[in-house]
């Protein structure tokens, strides 16, 4: 009398050719987390089990992949710790990877697994660790599936264990010149149930370069000017007394880092990752059960793709509202990024909004008539916040 609807949906469906995220996010999130693997992955993660994992970031639609974390395992010490982006990928296990509505789940071949759960703009991320290893970490400043980086910052508060980061990025589908401003902040002490050890920066390069600064809190990078890879920096970090569970709160914003972490205290506050989680599940159940069906009397994989398919088209395009920059900085419309090119939306998925989802759809049009009044042309194909290649037919 009162299904689970989100039960039915099966984020994997949509793995196949381009690939899409299948990471944790509530109905139209800014905040996607999931995995970031090698081979094609636009999304960042991808089914083959023969693609290596890079790291776990929160921002996923078409492309992103900013300001990944990767946990490790260095029994040797904080400056014998793999950072350079290649030399640390990792296989998954087979068959541990997990992903339901506002939940995403992936172990590692070394036995660390990476959870993840999330806001609209926010989230928590869990990792255990095998029992008596000492937990590290890794964040890149200068990462995202791109390689667009174009410079950024990042700051170490160790006295409150929160990481601020932020940097400007090249569009994934767009014409170079423009770029975009993105920010995470991360809250590692779990409203201090957790106690950093080791904190420090680290930089490495294709060449031999792998420097640890132990210590330091402070990088301030720019774009590489001679040309070649771009430079690889972040953070890095460990935790005193063999914690085998972890659990960091992370904010993201396209204004500033302050805003991020204050996305953070907003949306997650103290909340546990199973609050969290059970509130992103609410999200979906009320906007999946628009839709009834007769549930005992239709096949199972009518319903998984019924539902599944309701599922993809609440999570794009991302409402980034309260999230503005350029043109857009403190607009007083509502703002939506990833608005895939109208020349594949309006034939289905508009029509299907405005059915299904007419709120969300007229603050959809709102943006983009905002996009006319600020720029004299409507939005198309926008995403990372700048305009994207224009597709026609």
């Amino acid at each position: 009398s009162n299904p689970n609807y989100a039960a039915f949906v099966n984020p994997f469906i949509g793995q196949v050719g381009f690939p899409s995220s299948p990471g944790a996010s509530v109905p139209f999130g800014m905040a996607k987390f999931s995995t970031d693997m090698t081979g094609y992955a636009p999304a960042g993660y991808i089914t083959d089990p023969n693609e290596q994992i890079k790291g776990f970031s929160p921002l996923h639609d078409r492309s992103y992949g900013n300001f990944e974390i990767m946990p490790l395992l260095c029994p040797d010490g904080f400056d014998t710790c793999i950072t350079h982006f290649a030399k640390r990928l990792r296989h998954r296990k087979n068959n541990t990877d997990v992903a339901s509505p506002g939940y995403f789940s992936l172990t590692l071949d070394n036995d660390l697994q990476m959870e993840a759960t999330a806001t609209r703009r926010a989230g928590l991320e869990r990792f255990t660790f095998p029992a008596g290893s000492k937990p590290y970490f890794v964040i890149d400043m200068a990462g995202d599936n791109a390689g667009t980086f174009a410079g950024g910052f990042m700051d170490i508060e160790p006295e409150n264990g929160r990481i601020k980061i932020g940097g400007h990025f090249g569009p994934s589908f767009g014409p170079s010149r423009f770029s975009y401003q993105v920010f995470a902040c991360y809250d590692v002490l779990d409203g201090g149930r957790q106690k950093l050890d080791e904190y420090g920066i680290w930089t490495a390069d294709d060449y031999g370069l792998d420097a640890k600064g132990l210590g330091q809190t402070h990088l301030n990078l720019s774009v590489n000017l001679i040309g070649g890879p771009i430079y690889q920096s972040g953070a890095l970090f460990s935790f005193a007394d063999n914690p085998e569970s972890l659990t960091f709160r992370v904010g993201v914003s396209f204004v500033s880092a302050d805003q991020a972490c204050a996305n953070a205290e907003e949306e997650v506050g103290h909340a546990t990752f199973d609050h969290v989680l059970g509130n992103a599940v609410d999200l979906w159940n009320e906007r999946l059960k628009k839709v009834e069906i007769d549930i005992p009397n239709t096949p199972q994989n009518i319903t998984e793709m019924l539902y599944s398919s309701l599922y993809r088209a609440s999570l794009t395009p991302n409402n980034a509202t309260g999230e503005t920059q350029g043109a857009f900085a403190d607009t007083s419309a509502y703002y939506f990024d990833s608005l895939y090119c109208s020349w594949d939306t309006f034939r289905t998925f508009f029509p299907l909004m405005s059915l299904h989802s007419p709120v969300e759809y007229a603050q959809i049009v709102d943006a983009y008539i905002d996009g006319w009044r600020k720029l004299g042309w409507m939005p198309e194909c926008r995403t990372n916040n700048v305009p994207g290649y224009t597709q026609g037919g």
